[in-house]
């Protein structure tokens, strides 16, 4: 989304310029699972008043490097989640359409349609050169923050601060019983389910015999390979 537009162009400038400035948010975005996130009012007035004040909160902020969809090495940043699979299944279907129709009804009913359209995907996954994991899976997320795809909390114990990713794997496993699922996910209370496993750290490298899309932040801009590291405190940002 914007924010993560606004967010690779305050990492453009050199970090003198970075360190005299601050980023703020007046949230009129669909979405808003950032803002959430990091706990800001949607109220404009109210969000304005906290931008006034002035107050400074230092956020970790995720460094990617990917492969563009012509195949060529870049790299983005992104403050809130970043997912290989289903969720950068589900951007590239709807990108175009959420401006237009908004709102929780839409997200629910896009992650809907993608589960039952998204063919899971072999994945390899190393984390700090220690934790590795191969087989097939629906999502592998990286989260900073808490919230994606409209209000899901998909993982729920992130700190924006804490110099660390939480790495939230879901495992092959049939449509039906994801969608039976959906909800406790909304709520932040799915990670006790079989087959979804939660690791931290600070970074991780995704690779697939497939080209599975990326998504971060809203955006989708390219497939694995896929690098993530972390940059800690790395953004100043009002509270």
């Amino acid at each position: 989304g914007t924010l993560n537009e606004v967010v690779n162009g305050f990492f453009a400038v050199d970090q003198e310029t970075r360190e005299k400035a601050s980023l703020g948010i007046i949230s009129t975005g669909t979405g808003g699972d950032f803002v959430r996130s990091v706990q800001l009012p949607r109220n404009i007035p109210e969000a304005a008043r906290r931008i006034a004040r002035g107050q400074v909160r230092r956020l970790d902020v995720g460094l990617i490097t990917f492969a563009r969809h012509d195949g060529e090495t870049a790299q983005r940043y992104f403050c809130n989640i970043a997912d290989v699979g289903l969720g950068g299944f589900m951007v590239s279907r709807t990108r175009h359409n959420s401006r237009v129709l908004g709102g929780l009804l839409f997200f629910l009913l896009s992650t809907i349609g993608s589960i039952i359209l998204y063919r899971n995907q072999d994945v390899s996954a190393v984390i700090d050169d220690s934790i590795r994991w191969r087989g097939k899976a629906v999502v592998f997320v990286a989260g900073n923050g808490q919230y994606f795809g409209g209000g899901m909390r998909i993982t729920p114990l992130a700190i924006l601060d804490d110099g660390l990713l939480d790495f939230l794997l879901i495992r092959d496993m049939p449509k039906l019983r994801l969608l039976a699922n959906l909800y406790r996910v909304y709520r932040g209370n799915h990670l006790k389910i079989a087959g979804v496993e939660l690791f931290r750290g600070k970074k991780v490298r995704i690779e697939s015999p497939a080209d599975i899309l990326l998504e971060m932040d809203g955006e989708q801009p390219g497939k694995t390979p896929v690098e993530i590291d972390i940059l800690p405190k790395a953004l100043r940002f009002i509270v």
